[in-house]
């Protein structure tokens, strides 16, 4: 099946086997030596010997175990910063929920008709390095690093982009030209468009109220929007619901916004409800000096982050999800007040509710509570809003139920049917309809514990479907011929070279790959099997000659055994007699300057008392 849709590469075993240094007597990061506290681990990651202080970190790597290993501090850590350096990383994509047409991308065997309680993977290789999903109630996509796109789900309108309109169970990748580099998806129900990194805009599926009467209305590959301004479009974000009107918002780099499309509900932010067939600024933007880093589109509505860290929003308001206090449509973006010393860094916004995130770590919700994604509980309401709105929240409000009350969150994610929260020790809580595989709905925030020691990128989904985008540690690819215990020589594939990586915006509260070790100048090198060191090659002296010996030249001696001992432990030879050779010489070392200041400072006050003497004499 793998050849016939598309020809996605099978998974290959990209670790050979490999035996840890068995003999080594030190740790490899605080250089230690072992005793039966300070115990030995071999990180999983990277091969070489830890103690335990400096191997106390567990992650998942499934090339490595279907369960969480033990890594050391330096993998750890090159994992969690790797972010900021924007390198490549390895990715799984998680998904559960139904799969009536393909959109959860398994493939065509399982046919998932009804909600279940298992937890998949998408059909992708992992070191393809997905670093966006997107996803619709009936299809989904995924961004890779080298800018490609697949899709997977419903082929209806053509909205998958090849060039056809069937159904796809596993992933399909879009045939562009070959200089097109993609750098962000955006999809609604009936139509998807992608970002280059040329500021080009393309589109494909149902266009219509997009562009001009004249045109076809709908395209089942991507075509280039020909109509746009001058400006440079660092981001770009779709509404529309299950009525056949999209609209596409375009944030330039000058931190303002484009928007063009169906405006039946004035989410387009102009001031009125008329359609417009091509993009146009906001001219509030202007008027107001008003600068947006983010936006976050529902199906009728928008809410856009500021500079400054304040929200503003527009568009329909029948669940309260504009957070005015009122039900009443905003056709204008106007500033969500009453959070004067709140700053935001964070909004999500799916189809009548929002989701939003503060510096300090806490998560506020409003608009439609009917699926418990607010995650309010089911005795939230303090007001009566009469049974039109007895499940929406008009106004932002802090979710503070026990299990999360005292957490801190560094990332959030709104889908129509569920609401994320991932806390800063990465741990995954949710509320709604079939937020975990194992526990089923809620609503207030749950624990959930099916995606434990995974880090998460991002999560999407529709109405039945979730899809969660997991990082992890690429593996340490050598060409060196490594010794097995059973003496059996495997030779390992070339390296990977690490390049960088552009992440989006919810990326950065995420964690991804690799930072170079000064400290290992051979860190793709797996741990060899050790050579037994030579008596005759490695002589060392008596300390008692040394003892004798100025300062200086003692210091010269340990300056050589230090560089004796890195240069044994560049060929594992067994560093036990050297170890204790370098502690006493550092002792007598010590011991010597000691006496060397003690000594210095008894002739000092010898000559003060000479000096004090002969003052005294003249004096009389």
């Amino acid at each position: 099946s793998t050849q016939s849709t598309g020809g996605l590469p099978k998974m290959q075993n990209y670790l050979a086997p490999w035996t840890p240094n068995a003999n080594q007597v030190s740790c490899y990061e605080c250089r230690a030596p072992f005793t039966l506290w300070l115990r030995r681990h071999h990180c999983r990651h990277c091969g070489h010997i830890f103690c335990n202080k400096c191997s106390s970190y567990e992650l998942l790597l499934h090339y490595v175990s279907s369960s969480p290993v033990r890594v050391c501090v330096q993998c750890y850590s090159s994992f969690r910063s790797a972010i900021v350096n924007k390198e490549r990383l390895w990715s799984r994509i998680f998904t559960w929920g139904t799969d009536t047409c393909g959109q959860m991308g398994v493939g065509d065997q399982l046919q998932i008709k009804e909600k279940t309680g298992n937890l998949y993977t998408v059909q992708l290789p992992p070191s393809m390095c997905v670093i966006q999903v997107a996803a619709t109630d009936d299809h989904s996509a995924a961004l890779t690093f080298d800018g490609k796109i697949y899709t997977w789900g419903s082929g209806k309108y053509g909205k998958l982009g090849n060039q056809e309109e069937t159904d796809k169970y596993i992933p399909f990748m879009i045939k562009t030209e070959d200089d097109v580099k993609f750098i962000q998806i955006a999809l609604t129900l009936n139509t998807t468009i992608a970002l280059t990194d040329t500021g080009k805009i393309y589109i494909w599926g149902h266009r219509a109220g997009i562009i001009p009467i004249h045109s076809k209305t709908k395209h089942l590959e991507p075509y280039i929007v020909e109509s746009l301004p001058n400006d440079t479009f660092t981001s770009i974000g779709i509404g529309g619901g299950k009525k056949l009107s999209p609209r596409i918002y375009a944030l330039t780099a000058k931190k303002h916004i484009y928007s063009w499309g169906v405006n039946e509900s004035g989410a387009l932010g102009h001031g009125d409800k008329k359609t417009i067939l091509e993009p146009a600024l906001i001219q509030l933007c202007i008027k107001k000096n008003l600068q947006f880093r983010s936006i976050s589109v529902g199906e009728s509505h928008v809410i856009g982050l500021t500079s400054d860290g304040r929200l503003y929003s527009w568009g329909s308001n029948d669940n309260g999800q504009l957070g005015h206090g009122t039900f009443s449509p905003e056709y204008s973006p106007r500033l969500i007040e009453g959070f004067d010393n709140v700053t935001f860094s964070i909004v999500a916004s799916s189809s009548d509710y929002n989701l939003a995130l503060t510096d300090e770590g806490q998560v506020l919700s409003w608009g439609s509570g009917v699926a418990g994604t607010l995650g309010l509980g089911l005795f939230w309401r303090s007001i009566t809003l009469g049974s039109e709105h007895k499940f929406d929240m008009p106004r932002p409000l802090l979710i503070k139920s026990e299990v999360v009350y005292k957490l801190r969150f560094n990332a959030i994610y709104a889908t129509p049917s569920n609401s994320f929260m991932v806390s800063v020790d990465n741990k995954l809580f949710g509320c709604g309809q079939n937020i975990n595989p194992v526990q089923g709905s809620t609503y207030e925030p749950m624990l959930i514990t099916s995606l434990n020691y995974v880090t998460l990128a991002s999560i999407v989904g529709g109405r039945g479907h979730v899809i969660a985008l997991g990082l992890e540690l690429p593996p340490i690819m050598t060409t060196t011929t490594l010794k097995a215990k059973s003496s059996t020589s495997v030779s390992q594939t070339p390296q990977v070279p690490r390049q960088p990586v552009l992440i989006s915006t919810n990326l950065k509260r995420a964690y991804t790959v690799g930072i170079e070790d000064k400290k290992r100048t051979n860190s793709l090198s797996v741990a060899r099997t050790p050579q037994p060191t030579s008596p005759s090659k490695y002589q060392l002296q008596s300390i008692s000659p040394i003892k004798n010996l100025p300062v200086d030249e003692k210091e010269a001696e340990l300056e050589k055994l230090r560089n004796l001992v890195l240069n044994l432990q560049a060929e594992n030879v067994d560093l036990r007699e050297q170890v204790c050779y370098l502690k006493e010489l550092v002792h007598v070392l010590k011991e010597s300057k000691a006496a060397a200041e003690s000594s210095q400072s008894a002739s000092q006050i010898t000559n003060n008392d000479h000096l004090k003497n002969k003052l005294r004499k003249r004096s009389n």
